[in-house]
């Protein structure tokens, strides 16, 4: 997760994966990062800290 310098700007965040055997497509690995994404609530501490959410 990078934050911005400036609380007003957007941060960005970023999930590595490695495309495990059992995800036969690469689709399959990008979901897995999306919901780990939305499981660790990354946006929600963005925004404790004031930092804008995203879409």
């Amino acid at each position: 997760m990078m934050e911005p310098k400036n609380p007003q700007d957007h941060a960005i965040i970023l999930e590595f994966k490695v495309q495990d055997t059992d995800e036969k497509e690469l689709a399959n690995t990008v979901r897995e990062a999306l919901r780990q994404i939305e499981e660790k609530n990354y946006q929600a501490n963005l925004m404790a800290k004031g930092i804008p959410g995203g879409a």
